[in-house]
């Protein structure tokens, strides 16, 4: 259905086929569908950022402190990554 749906002059010429109510659903689809990808790429973006921030952070305070092993083990361990940035309220 994707791949029909990217053919405009397909789906003009069966326009005129469609009820009301399927017109409709098409496009509340469409517009989903759009508004989905938008919202996903944009929650990607910010969440990048918010975690490079944090980590960036969390780096910094560690390695200030001379924590260079718990920087490491934050760098490749998710668990002691929470805990820490938990433990300097990032």
């Amino acid at each position: 259905m994707a791949c029909i749906n990217i053919d405009a002059a397909w789906k003009e010429s069966m326009m005129p086929f469609l009820t009301v109510e399927d017109d409709a659903r098409i496009q509340a689809r469409i517009s989903y569908e759009d508004g989905r990808s938008e919202g996903l790429a944009e929650g990607r973006s910010e969440g990048r950022s918010e975690g490079e921030a944090a980590m960036a952070a969390l780096m910094e305070r560690l390695f200030a402190e001379g924590r260079t092993e718990d920087a490491r083990r934050a760098a490749i361990d998710a668990g002691i990554r929470a805990r820490l940035l938990n433990e300097y309220g990032l």
